[in-house]
């Protein structure tokens, strides 16, 4: 599902242990794959999910949401 409907940037807030972000940021005509979430144990996880698939420079993570 992610594949027929993802394309150019994509939000994943609240992103968990980063399941549909990391499957977005494989999907090709995806740019750029902004993942947030509150918990630093998930978002570090997602990090490293992302840098061994050599993900991470599609992806960004987000610290702080802005005002």
């Amino acid at each position: 599902m992610i594949a027929d409907y993802a394309q150019g940037r994509v939000l994943d807030f609240g992103g968990g242990i980063g399941t549909h972000a990391l499957g977005a940021a494989l999907c090709p005509q995806v740019e750029q794959v902004i993942y947030y979430d509150i918990n630093p144990i998930n978002r570090d996880f997602v990090q490293y999910r992302s840098e061994k698939r050599g993900l991470d420079k599609k992806m960004i993570f987000a610290l702080e949401m802005p005002t």
